[in-house]
């Protein structure tokens, strides 16, 4: 399975689920078009994970995915992004099959459930 039908069957899988999730796009591209001329395009941040979205249970706290082959390998822009997500409180993991995504995020909403049981919410 390649990453891109990785990342389309753990955007299903979560959404089936009822979490919330997008697939984002970083970098940036220049469309050309004759009607308009060039218009350069700006994505995420260099580094961003494949997939975002809002752990269930969490009251609003952000995740991302990277998606990986089985011998995939994080670049460092993805490393300097994991580790900044985590300074911020940004739940973070990479995903090598459906089944690592769903368990992140299960053991993301059991953590969340954990904080806000002893916030007192």
């Amino acid at each position: 399975m390649s990453e891109t039908q990785l990342v389309r069957g753990i955007i299903g899988a979560l959404q089936a689920k009822g979490v919330w999730c997008w697939r984002v796009n970083s970098g940036a591209t220049v469309i050309k078009s004759a009607k308009y001329g060039d218009r350069f395009l700006s994505g995420a941040p260099k580094g961003s994970p494949d997939i975002m979205g809002i752990v269930p249970e969490s009251f609003g706290r952000l995740f991302g995915i990277e998606a990986k082959s089985p011998k995939g390998k994080q670049n460092p822009n993805q490393k300097a992004w994991e580790k900044r997500a985590l300074e911020y409180g940004v739940a973070y993991g990479v995903a090598r099959s459906i089944s690592d995504a769903l368990g992140h995020v299960s053991a993301w909403e059991r953590h969340a459930e954990d904080e806000a049981f002893d916030a007192g919410r």
